[in-house]
């Protein structure tokens, strides 16, 4: 694990071996909850890890396995699941892996399951009096965000996505981010709604930028027009006509974002056949020459 100062310097926290996943920020903001295998007699399961963003030896949590976890606001407990398969494709599962989620009392060393079901629970997110996590238990058995109350210990659903799973959901201040079918989305917190959400990351992009390329090492087709004065050349998706001695080169496509193909000369030399892929298949066009 490395940690990124404000001032941007990255400073590495762990120095063993084996993997490492950042599970939380501890709500002092100067410790990192982390699993890691590192102490386990199997590789099957993690346990959880305390570290200072000072760096020093981590803390090994009391609980004997830990995946995923979620502080309470006052950071004196947390909800966690000691079973995880994020990374898996199981959809609809109902077996021996199917994870529940527990509440674990750092002051007391004391655990409780609040989730029973034999499908999956997962994720748990702590939000003031509420745990929201992803599960599968509604009709349809998508996964969905729903929410369990720590006063009345009630269940409620949240999100009600009928085609395709919750993934990845992640709480902040006031909502929860994450992916439906392929797109991001908002759960905002205070009414429980959620919005469909674009993302724009602004950069150089130097590869995409409009540029002046050599095309004469790219020629693919050619033909002669009829009089034998100027040529058709296919070169980089474009279609070129250049004269036998004097005139100029030009360029009769000039569509970077459509591929020409197979340029051919009218009988009479007035007229230029070629494909392009401009309406997404190969069609016919025909231009003057």
């Amino acid at each position: 694990l490395r940690y990124v100062s404000r001032r941007r310097h990255a400073k590495a926290l762990t120095h063993h071996s084996d993997d490492e996943l950042v599970v939380e920020w501890y709500p002092d903001g100067k410790h990192i909850l982390y699993r890691s295998r590192m102490v386990s007699p199997s590789r099957r399961f993690n346990r959880f890890f305390k570290q200072s963003i000072e760096g020093g030896m981590p803390e090994t949590l009391a609980l004997p396995y830990g995946e995923l976890a979620s502080f309470s606001p006052e950071g004196d407990r947390i909800a966690f699941q000691f079973i995880s398969r994020e990374f898996r494709t199981w959809k609809r599962y109902r077996g021996g892996m199917a994870s529940d989620l527990w509440l674990y009392d750092f002051t007391n060393n004391t655990s409780e399951k609040f989730t029973d079901f034999e499908g999956t629970d997962a994720v748990p997110m702590w939000h003031e009096n509420t745990i929201y996590f992803l599960s599968d238990r509604d009709v349809r058995k998508k996964l969905n965000i729903w929410a369990y109350d720590l006063d009345t210990k009630k269940l409620r659903q949240v999100t009600s996505f009928t085609e395709y799973d919750v993934k990845w959901p992640s709480v902040g201040p006031d909502a929860i981010i994450f992916e439906n079918a392929g797109k991001l989305h908002l759960l905002d917190l205070a009414s429980e709604t959620s919005r469909s959400t674009s993302i724009q990351v602004p950069a150089d992009l130097p590869e995409v930028r409009a540029k002046l390329k050599d095309v004469s090492k790219n020629i693919k087709n050619f033909t002669l027009s009829p009089s034998g004065k100027r040529a058709l050349f296919e070169a980089r998706g474009e279609i070129f006509t250049v004269p036998e001695k004097h005139g100029s080169i030009r360029n009769l496509t000039n569509t970077s974002g459509a591929a020409e193909r197979f340029p051919a000369w009218s009988p009479d030399g007035k007229y230029v056949a070629y494909f392009c892929d401009r309406s997404g298949e190969y069609e016919l066009y025909i231009r003057s020459g």
